[in-house]
């Protein structure tokens, strides 16, 4: 079975886009468009690796990540920021959070999934 991966992206056509790209790759992918959302699927799927936009309505990325770093069985599952805020200072204080890696918006393709086979952990 592919590595199940949580896109959480407000934008449908950004979430569209990733995730129709990685299930080309061989992925499966689950959509989630709020924090609230993947905080619900986090506790019921068996996902591998999260794909997280820092603004969502309601709680945002930041939020949603540090809640799901505090359930247990989430402490090692990479979460890698999507994100159009691309300045280094942004992109340095989101590191800091401890999230996995980061995608600039508009997504490339090729970082993408370059991204995500490099970020899951082994079998």
């Amino acid at each position: 079975m592919s590595p199940m991966v949580l896109v959480v992206d407000d934008d449908e056509k950004c979430l569209r886009l990733a995730c129709d790209v990685l299930d080309f790759h061989g992925f499966a992918t689950v959509r989630a468009g709020s924090g609230e959302q993947a905080l619900a699927i986090a506790e019921t799927t068996p996902i591998r690796m999260v794909l997280m936009d820092i603004q969502l309505p309601g709680i945002n990325g930041v939020e949603t990540f540090s809640r799901l770093r505090k359930m247990a069985s989430w402490k090692d599952i990479p979460v890698v920021v999507m994100t159009a805020s691309v300045m280094p200072a942004d992109r340095s204080t989101l590191m800091n959070e401890g999230f996995s890696g980061f995608l600039a918006k508009p997504l490339a393709i090729k970082d993408l999934v370059s991204l995500v086979r490099s970020s899951l952990p082994p079998d």
